[in-house]
């Protein structure tokens, strides 16, 4: 659902901007008037379908492409999962869990280097 919420971004942006302004911004820039960490990403999402890599953020760019492989990693592991053995099951839960562990510990970091800097 995310993957098609993402796809679909691009359509949907300018009518959710035209139509529910206050709902479609970030809650944390306008309380605060400072960008929150993710400001932005929609904008490097959009230069991303576009092709427009002048755009984008470094940051943003790892977002997406823990996205993709996200996505990409689920959908494998769907159409095999009958196939699998209990202990190929288990190395999978344990991958999954270091992949999502070492992502949660860019977000931490990269949000820590965003509030010093």
């Amino acid at each position: 659902m995310i993957i098609i919420y993402l796809s679909m971004l691009p359509i949907i942006s300018p009518f959710l901007n035209k139509y529910f302004p206050h709902v479609w911004s970030c809650a944390y820039l306008n309380i605060t008037g400072n960008p929150c960490p993710f400001c932005g990403i929609t904008r490097d999402f959009i230069s991303l379908i576009h092709f427009n890599f002048d755009l984008i953020n470094t940051q943003s760019l790892v977002l997406f492409v823990f996205v993709i492989f996200e996505f990409l990693f689920r959908i494998i592991i769907i159409i095999i999962n009958k196939k699998l053995k209990e202990k190929t099951k288990k190395l999978l839960i344990i991958l999954d869990i270091i992949i999502h562990s070492i992502f949660i510990s860019y977000l931490i970091i990269y949000i820590i280097l965003f509030f010093i800097s």
